[in-house]
Parts: C-alpha cells; structure tokens; sequence
C-alpha cells in the first residue's frame, strides 16, 4: 500500500490530477463534498499545495454532479478509491467492514445478514457478493488471527473461501469420529500459525491440515476423507515435477452421492430441477453442470472433487466434431466452475496426459481453448434447444447467486426472464 500511494503521488506531482475530481453539494450544506475521484489523490494535491507555499493546485478541475443521496455519497468512496482497487483482499475486506462499522447512518450494520449486505451494496454501485462478503468476515474476524503475514500477501478470495470450505468439511469428518469441535479449532489454529508465511498458498495449507487430520483420526473410514486425502497424495507425487510424465493410470475423482440422473436416464428439465430442488445451492450447481455436459456428450470432460468453485472442474476439450452449440454450452461450464482461473500447476495433476486439453499445455503455459472460453458471452444462450436453455439459465442463476462470476450482459444487472416467444423469435 505504501508503494503504491508513493507511486501515486510521485505521478501527480510530475504529470498532474489527470482525472477530475466528482463532488456534489449535500442539500443541507454549503459545501461541496468529493463523490467520486479518490480522498487519497485529493489528500496528495493538499500535501503538494502546501509544499509549492501555495503555487501550485490552487485550481483543480472538478465535475459537479447532483446530490445522489447519503447512501450513494459515501459508497462511491468506496469504489473509486485509489488505493483500495489495488489492495489485497485483507486490505479491502478491512476497509469494507470497516466502512460498515463506521458509519451508523447506513441501513446496515454488523448485524444485517450476509444476503441483505450485498443487496445494499450491488444496489448502490459496488457489487459486493454474499459469498465474498462472508469470506472478508471469515478472514478479518477470525484468519486473520492466525494467518496474518499469509492474507497480507499470497491469499486471495478464492483462497479464504476454500480455506473455510476445507475447514468445514474437515470439521465435521472430525466430529464424526466423536472428537469434540474444540480440540478441531485448537489443531486448525496450531497448523495455521506454524505454517504461516507470505509465500504460503492453498495447496500446502491443505496438505498440512489434511495430513494432521489424519494422522489424529487413524481409524477413520477411508471413505470420510477420501476427496481430500487422495487429493494430498495426488499434490505429493506431482510436487517433484513441473511437467508430469504420460501414465496409464487415470486421475481419481470423488462422484457426488447426490447426483440425481445417470447417464442412461432422461427426464424433463422441469423434472430434473424438481429432483434437485432440496440440494444444497454447490450440490444443485454440479449436478446441473453433469447433466448439461450429459445432455451434449460431453460428461467425460467433467470431473467432480475438491477444486474449482463449485467442486467440479472441466478436465478436456469436446471432440473436434462437436457442434458450435456444444462448445458454447463446453465455454459456460468452464467459467461456471473457474476451471479458467486455475493456473497450469493447478490443472495438470488434474488432466489424462491423452487429453487434448493436456496437450494444449505441452508447449505453453496457458490453454488457448481455456482463454477463449474466458470472453463467454451469456447473451447467445439462446442457441441451445429449450430443455438445454432452461437448465443453463437456472445454473446461472445460482452462480450468479453464489460466486463472484458476472457476465457480460451490457445493461442487465442480474439473471433475466425469459419465455418461449423469446427463444422463438431468437
């Protein structure tokens, strides 16, 4: 953060206030306060108006908007702060909670539920979503205890949100085995503070924690932490290597107890979404993704386990004879599950080293398929059959819900209805 305020101020001492600032007059004010533009630029242009004895930043160029309300005001702050949009994800979650603490004029304390925080915020200009808000709770009012040099340098959201997703699951494993929840915490915060470190990532966090785990539960049953414990051997074997060899042996990935239709099985997508309909909202996301990649012959491109957002992530690239529509629905899974934001070291213990998507990486380090899948765009949906097009929208809606993923739809601001005369007249 200092660099960067460093870096700031030494460009508006050379070059200038290239932005102008936004300020607007409160109605029961006389002066104008700043709406957008950035309280730390204005404090630099005071320090070098002082330094010049008044010389220079005499006159600063500023548009005047209408009073957009309190509320508006102040979270405007928020987004154009400049400082902030370059933190770490400690550094805003601080600031965002913070934000909330500190001004009790607001609609919304530390009391207001996660759903109802996020509403607050997206309407007002900053989407701020349920997931991520819970993650900068999670990580200032408890990782952050433990795990500080790690948040302030290497963790990033999706970091904290498998963290507490591995904390939980690791928990309830635990507590199964009649080990009480207290002795869970006080191992989990023993792990943390001997293995925090800047350069500290997910992956070693979880070895670590996995592997305790255990080694404290000897006598669990094999299947209670078979997703996690496979995983770990799978990151040790792979960890001497940064290109793993071709093998006969494919990949092992856990299948949900909850998938709702085989592959020899058909049903309407009203039906199938009813057979869903009590599914945890991350249960109801991997099996909509199964069944869509089922419904374009795909499903082996597809793989269910510990990674991605979701717990599913793809693994291959469809068939060179597969159809346009095919790849489009291929694209929105990619992104659903963030397969497109893993790193090449994340995805290749993952991938069959026969798989063209392995081979995509033989000679670079990223996937041209995985880029291109990157500029989804959610607006041509309407391609695909309406079966297909209602499982889609139902899928986004959930991740919509659920992740930090928006798409791309211009003006639309969330998941939008449509009918029948739609698809017809598209």
């Amino acid at each position: 953060m200092r660099e960067d305020y460093e870096r700031l101020y030494q460009s508006i001492k050379e070059e200038g206030v290239q932005q102008p600032f936004v300020v607007a007059r409160p109605p029961d004010s006389e002066h104008y306060v700043l709406i957008a533009g950035g309280n730390t630029r204005l404090e630099i242009v005071r320090q070098l108006h002082e330094a010049s004895g008044g010389s220079r930043f005499s006159d600063i160029n500023c548009v005047v908007l209408s009073w957009p309300g309190i509320c508006i005001a102040k979270i405007s702050h928020l987004v154009t702060n400049d400082l902030l949009n370059k933190a770490s994800f400690i550094e805003r979650a601080k600031a965002i909670l913070n934000f909330i603490e500190g001004n009790t004029d607001l609609p919304i304390d530390h009391t207001t539920s996660d759903r109802e925080v996020s509403k607050f915020f997206t309407e007002h200009g900053f989407p701020l979503y349920r997931t991520t808000y819970a993650a900068m709770r999670y990580a200032v009012h408890f990782l952050n205890d433990y795990l500080p040099l790690s948040l302030a340098s290497s963790f990033s959201t999706l970091d904290v949100k498998h963290i507490r997703r591995l904390e939980d699951r690791l928990k309830n494993d635990w507590v199964a085995e009649g080990k009480t929840e207290s002795e869970f915490n006080q191992l989990f915060v023993e792990i943390a503070q001997s293995c925090d470190h800047e350069d500290l990532d997910f992956e070693t966090f979880r070895g670590l924690l996995t592997e305790q785990v255990i080694a404290e539960l000897q006598d669990i049953e094999e299947s209670s932490v078979n997703t996690v414990s496979r995983e770990t051997v799978t990151e040790e074997s792979s960890a001497t290597e940064d290109f793993p060899q071709k093998s006969d042996i494919a990949p092992e990935f856990d299948t949900p107890s909850t998938y709702v239709v085989t592959k020899d099985e058909f049903c309407t997508a009203s039906e199938f979404l009813n057979k869903c309909m009590d599914q945890e909202p991350s249960e109801r996301i991997r099996n909509l993704a199964m069944e869509l990649a089922r419904r374009f012959g795909f499903q082996e491109c597809i793989v269910l386990g510990d990674k991605g957002e979701f717990g599913f992530v793809v693994v291959d690239l469809p068939s060179e004879e597969s159809s346009q529509t095919t790849r489009l629905v291929w694209e929105y899974l990619v992104n659903f599950s963030g397969t497109c934001e893993l790193s090449k070291d994340e995805l290749i213990p993952l991938l069959d080293p026969e798989s063209r998507l392995y081979g995509e990486f033989q000679d670079q380090d990223v996937s041209p398929s995985l880029q291109i899948a990157k500029e989804i765009d959610l607006s041509v949906m309407w391609r695909v059959d309406s079966e297909s097009f209602e499982l889609i929208l139902h899928l986004w809606r959930l991740v919509f819900e659920h992740t930090e993923f928006r798409p791309d739809l211009g003006d639309v601001d969330s998941p939008i209805e449509f009918d029948d005369q739609f698809r017809i007249a598209a």
